[in-house]
């Protein structure tokens, strides 16, 4: 039988990797003629490629049953088994155990020393990931990897070493593993590999960089697919998780608007299996954006759209509670997700946010446990070191070192918080994250008031106001204003702690400035504590004397 004119339409297409045209031209040959196996596979890839997951698992069980009526029942294995492992990155995980069953049965007999057979080992390493049994998991897929090196399978290859670094990484192996995705990405680098798999090997080690916080590895990578979706025009499948990807990494680097726009295009084009996961992750970023240039109107219904796309929006939704002033709820509301968090990563993504908002409480007029308060950031700050140590990720380091100087600074011990926060701001300032080093610039520039070193408080706060003013991050720069006071002198005092002053300069009692300002005596001398605190004082008198010398009354 002559071959349609289509179908050779359709195989160069493919081979140009002009996925929507292949797809058309494989569609009209297959109306005119039965295809052989090959051809359905690639008819499968292209729907794949296009978002069209019904379709690709509908046609590589057609490719599977065609390989079985010639005889071939290894690659009618092969077919099942990527059936199954499609299904099942899918959450579909009846189907997917059928197709592996249906796999094994088809490779009973059949000498084990083939590429195939690799192929099953992978399929039940992802098998044993979605059951949490990590042992087997690195058993199957370096079996796989073994399998797919001797039969130079560089599709299986790539797949088997992301699978099983990945999986180091889920056992702390964290230099094992960051190894084994680099040697993944090198197979894709230098072998030819199938489309499809580029993007599946690509979205996972980008993925698995982002959950360790190997942010410069998420970077790289990041840009070497976006360039590989950006030569696909017609591509849905992973152009969704790109866009996201660089989304957080501008966002990251301060370019806020651009990010807001990569967020946006994320949506434009979804696969049918990761729209919900795309579209959260999507409005997350964009909810982020929202949030640091200060529309909470907007950032409040982004955080809502991700909550109803199946996504989690902290701890983002929880700063913007603190954002918009309050503290206890932003606090409380950290510690309750905190409290259903049990992976280490994923509780270090809170942290941070449970000390900032916890220092907020502390900050406040809010009658508070205060010595409770401190022990449980103590806590927050002591378990985000042990993920920075056991994790070895210059991020989580940066993190650690602001959330531990933002403790030590609370508990008065100015001099080790002053030395922690500015191995914060080198951390962030190497990594390229600029609201990162203001933050912790500001953070800084605090302890430097409360040792009384003002000069050097000027400085850190200075710098810090200069970013935030680039950046477009206005509710910092009001922050900021608080830290910074409105005279001459930096301060550090709060509007409401200069209120306190000017009695308590003049000798007037605790109790008459409560009664003078409407507040608790309790309250005031909490602020009689922050005052001391920040101006680097002991007592009443030398309060007295610094705010005199200094102008503050």
């Amino acid at each position: 039988m002559p071959e349609s004119r289509h179908l050779g339409r359709g195989r160069e297409a493919y081979e140009y990797g002009d996925w929507a045209t292949a797809y058309e031209a494989f569609e009209q040959a297959g109306a005119e003629l039965p295809l052989a196996a090959a051809d359905l596979e690639s008819w499968a890839s292209t729907a794949f490629l296009l978002g069209k997951d019904d379709e690709f698992v509908k046609l590589l069980d057609l490719a599977h049953q065609r390989h079985l009526d010639h005889g071939d029942t290894l690659n009618a294995a092969r077919c099942a088994s990527w059936l199954a492992m499609n299904l099942a990155a899918a959450g579909a995980q009846a189907p997917a155990a059928g197709w592996l069953a249906r796999t094994r049965r088809l490779l009973k007999g059949v000498s084990s020393d083939s590429a195939e057979s690799g192929y099953l080992a992978l399929a039940e390493s992802m098998a044993a990931a979605a059951r949490g049994d990590l042992a087997e998991v690195v058993a199957r897929a370096e079996q796989a990897v073994t399998s797919g090196s001797r039969f130079r399978d560089h599709d299986l290859e790539s797949l088997a070493l992301h699978v099983l670094g990945r999986a180091e990484l889920r056992r702390s192996r964290v230099d094992e593993g960051l190894a084994l995705l680099d040697e993944a990405m090198a197979v894709l680098a230098s072998r030819v590999t199938t489309p499809f798999v580029i993007g599946v090997v690509y979205c996972s080690v980008i993925d698995a960089c982002r959950a360790v916080f190997s942010l410069q590895r998420a970077h790289e990578w990041t840009e070497a697919l976006g360039r590989w979706c950006e030569n696909q025009p017609d591509l849905v499948a992973f152009y969704g998780d790109c866009c996201v990807a660089r989304a957080e990494m501008l966002v990251l680097r301060g370019a806020w608007l651009d990010a807001a726009d990569e967020a946006r295009r994320a949506t434009f084009r979804l696969a049918q299996w990761t729209a919900p996961r795309i579209a959260a992750a999507a409005k997350y970023q964009l909810a982020e954006v929202h949030r640091l240039r200060g529309d909470a109107e907007a950032a409040e219904r982004a955080y809502a759209d991700v909550a109803h796309q199946g996504g989690v929006p902290y701890p983002g939704l929880a700063l913007l509670r603190l954002q918009m002033g309050d503290a206890d709820a932003a606090y409380q509301g950290l510690l309750g997700r905190l409290a259903e968090t049990r992976d280490p990563l994923r509780r270090a993504r809170l942290l941070p946010a449970v000390v900032e908002s916890g220092l907020a409480v502390l900050r406040s007029e809010i009658d508070t446990e205060r010595e409770e308060i401190l022990a449980e950031l103590q806590t927050a700050a002591a378990e985000l070191t042990s993920v920075a140590d056991a994790y070895r990720s210059p991020a989580l380091r940066a993190m650690a070192d602001h959330a531990e100087g933002d403790v030590l600074k609370a508990r008065g011990e100015t001099a080790q918080a002053a030395a922690a926060l500015r191995a914060a701001v080198d951390g962030w300032t190497a990594l390229g994250a600029p609201y990162q080093v203001a933050k912790a610039r500001v953070s800084l520039g605090r302890a430097y008031l409360a040792k009384g070193d003002v000069e050097d408080a000027e400085i850190e706060l200075a710098a810090a106001r200069s970013v935030f003013a680039e950046l477009g991050a206005k509710p910092d720069l009001a922050a900021l204003d608080e830290v910074a006071g409105t005279g001459p002198n930096v301060s550090g005092l709060s509007p409401r702690e200069r209120e306190v002053l000017a009695p308590l300069a003049r000798g007037d009692s605790n109790k008459a400035i409560a009664a003078a300002l409407g507040i608790s005596e309790r309250t005031v001398e909490r602020h009689v504590s922050n005052i001391f605190d920040k101006l680097g004082v002991t007592s009443r008198t030398e309060a007295a004397a610094h705010a005199l010398r200094n102008r503050l009354v």
